[in-house]
């Protein structure tokens, strides 16, 4: 199989609509498969023991979701689209069965590095930078992976909520606006 057999396999699936604020998944679900976002966004969260949202992850158009969720029989995370989104979903056992060729376990593999080096980027920017310097991280990394690296522009809309934001980096909203309008 090519390298691109696992991303093929995705789209091949029927995408799924999901409107703002929607589940994919809850977290203690079943794991049902991996997802490919189509359009929209999507980001992961989990449940604080005082039942407040901690959000994990955004993903953009083109982005897999699950990767991190592989090795359990339960998603540990719940999943909710940002915007209106269309998702693709490659179940469990076809997953699997792609995955028994070493070309595609070898490439999930590589999905899955790529996965754990962003995790080490976001301990370090939670635990080492400022509010300002978090937030111009997330801004840099969602425009590189929009594909507008080294593009210079005056608008960009980012698919997220300011309260999202500042969730996701550690702030307050209040600190967000703060640090955008500097």
């Amino acid at each position: 199989m090519s390298r691109s057999a696992l991303r093929d396999a995705l789209r091949q699936a029927p995408a799924r609509k999901y409107a703002k604020n929607t589940l994919l998944w809850r977290e203690g679900d079943t794991f049902s498969g991996l997802y490919l976002v189509r359009s929209g966004a999507v980001k992961t969260l989990r449940l604080t023991p005082g039942g407040e949202e901690q959000i994990t992850g955004f993903y953009l158009p083109g982005e897999y979701i699950g990767l991190d969720e592989l090795a359990a029989d339960i998603h540990r995370s719940s999943a909710k689209a940002t915007l209106g989104s269309e998702v693709h979903r490659l179940p469990a056992l076809q997953l699997y069965d792609l995955m028994a060729t070493g070309t595609e376990r070898r490439h999930v593999y590589q999905l899955m590095s790529t996965c754990l080096r962003q995790n080490k980027a976001r301990f370090h920017q939670l635990s080492r930078m400022s509010a300002g310097e978090r937030l111009a991280h997330l801004i840099y990394d969602l425009a590189a992976r929009y594909g507008f690296q080294g593009c210079v522009l005056r608008d960009f809309r980012i698919p997220v909520l300011r309260c999202d934001i500042a969730n996701y980096i550690g702030v307050t909203p209040e600190t967000v606006t703060r640090e955008m309008i500097k």
